[in-house]
């Protein structure tokens, strides 16, 4: 699971590839996560450095990983977490792949 839309660094190098690294849950107080930007998915499985790494924190209400969304059968707190990013501006475009 990851998403794939580009981005382009200021040196001129573009990702495509933002998978998520961690996802911290303290309970209905907040969520973080942590999600890397690589080349492709090749230079991910080639455990290549990442080019970008973002620090998401979610509280309150903005929490996809309350503990009533979690208790509901089959809940995946990344899968929670990649459908929250994809809210985000920079993100509208981006496929799951």
């Amino acid at each position: 699971m990851a998403l794939q839309v580009v981005k382009e660094m200021e040196t001129g190098v573009q990702g495509a590839y933002w998978k998520i690294q961690q996802v911290v849950i303290k309970g209905d107080e907040y969520s973080r996560c942590v999600i890397q930007l690589y080349k492709d998915q090749e230079a991910r499985a080639a455990d290549k450095q990442s080019l970008e790494t973002l620090s998401l924190v979610w509280k309150d209400e903005e929490n996809p990983c309350t503990v009533a969304a979690l208790e509901v059968e089959g809940a995946n707190p990344v899968k929670l977490a990649y459908a929250k990013i994809k809210l985000l501006p920079e993100f509208a475009e981006a496929l799951d792949v």
